[in-house]
């Protein structure tokens, strides 16, 4: 009969230490979930970075080609403008002479 209580106090305490155990197994389970949706919304957020920053990329390439044709136009302008006032310069000398009466004709 002791040998029986001792194998029934052995038994209760392995059932006891065994419901701990799954409780706590339980509970790791539980967080581990939760880890789970936390990791994927993390994920989920490093991934709409990483194409943000690809497009941003695209608009900075895009920006970059527009301000090279820009820049190019502007010293087309530039180019044209100079020229412009040469031929106006020209032009005004031309007139200036005229009225003054360097042509031979006054």
């Amino acid at each position: 009969m002791a040998e029986e209580n001792k194998n029934g106090r052995q038994i209760d305490f392995i059932v006891n230490t065994l419901a701990q155990i799954t409780s706590k197994v339980d509970a790791l389970a539980d967080v581990n979930v939760a880890d789970r949706r936390r990791i994927a919304r993390l994920e989920d957020g490093y991934e709409l970075l990483i194409r943000m920053a690809e497009q941003q990329d695209s608009r900075m390439g895009q920006i970059e080609t527009n301000i090279a044709e820009m820049s190019a136009g502007i010293n087309k302008l530039v180019g044209v403008q100079s020229e412009s006032n040469e031929r106006l310069n020209v032009f005004i000398n031309v007139l200036e002479r005229y009225i003054s009466g360097g042509n031979g004709k006054a």
